[in-house]
């Protein structure tokens, strides 16, 4: 579907078919922040009013570091179960623009470190989004050829193209982050046919 929005708020929604729509509309203006939802809304019907239900926004600090009090690069997004969402990027610590109080899930994410999600409730901007994060544990490892030998020079690499690829020390050796939970794992050598998709789940632990 498209949207258009004209002014005095007015709006069109093209290229619907015949059915029941859920239809949510999001708005800021002047420090506040508006959310309505509708559901069961069809083409054709008699034009709608949206009446937005609204509350103050405000900006909240993130701090992210990790377990030993080092600032952390991060990027952190949060969406609101109310409506509404925002993001920012910093390094320790940064602003959050644009949200409002109530529920809200947020999802932090710093290279080494994984990704983070939790659920926090926001009341003003003295609210302050503090993480600590556990550096992520390496997954380690040694490829072999059919007859146990150590393969040197072998590229490993995760199956479905997230992180770099590592390449095994001359015992066959070799040492991955686990990202986001877990790895699919695959090894490639000219010479040799591509190992099996193995995968490794990462605790945290």
């Amino acid at each position: 579907s498209k949207t258009a929005t004209f002014r005095e708020g007015s709006f069109a929604l093209c290229g619907l078919h015949d059915a029941d729509w859920s239809l949510k509309a999001d708005a800021t203006r002047e420090g506040e922040f508006g959310h309505v939802a509708l559901e069961s809304v069809r083409p054709g019907e008699t034009p709608l009013d949206l009446v937005l239900e609204t509350w103050p926004c405000f900006d909240v600090q993130v701090v992210v570091v990790g377990r030993d009090g080092t600032p952390l690069d991060f990027r952190v997004g949060v969406s609101s179960l109310q409506g509404g969402s925002s993001a920012v990027a910093g390094s320790g610590a940064a602003v959050l623009p644009g949200v409002h109080a109530g529920t809200w899930s947020v999802t932090v994410v710093a290279p080494g470190f994984g990704k983070h999600e939790e659920t926090v409730e926001l009341s003003s901007s003295a609210d302050v989004l503090r993480f600590s994060l556990d550096p992520i544990e390496p997954v380690r490892g040694r490829v072999v050829d059919p007859d146990g030998r150590p393969v040197a020079g072998a590229l490993v690499s995760e199956g479905y193209g997230r992180g770099q690829p590592v390449t095994t020390s001359p015992d066959g050796s070799f040492e991955l982050l686990a990202e986001d939970g877990g790895l699919h794992l695959s090894a490639t050598l000219p010479g040799f046919a591509p190992s099996e998709l193995l995968r490794l789940v990462h605790t945290g632990k």
